[in-house]
């Protein structure tokens, strides 16, 4: 459960329940609702596993960081001469 507020919802995705920010009724309700639905829990669950699997992981993260810093490398070297 997380607001939908700023990056937020980018980051969440399907992974979750988004409340509006600032809305404690919303968030209660949101809570209930897990708390009454095992079925709800275990999905959530599961995708929260997988998109943290498929986007947050250090070793993918680190190789898009090299394969960009290579990209930038590449982009500086060819650029044209401002002297």
């Amino acid at each position: 459960i997380a607001a939908a507020s700023g990056g937020v919802p980018d980051v969440l995705g399907d992974a979750g329940i988004l409340v509006p920010a600032r809305h404690p009724s919303a968030l209660a309700d949101a809570l209930a609702r897990l708390l009454d639905d095992a079925a709800l829990r275990a999905t959530l669950g599961a995708a929260a596993r997988r998109r943290a699997e498929a986007h947050f992981d250090a070793r993918r993260q680190t190789a898009r960081l090299v394969a960009l810093m290579h990209e930038a490398r590449e982009t500086w070297a060819t650029r044209p001469s401002t002297a």
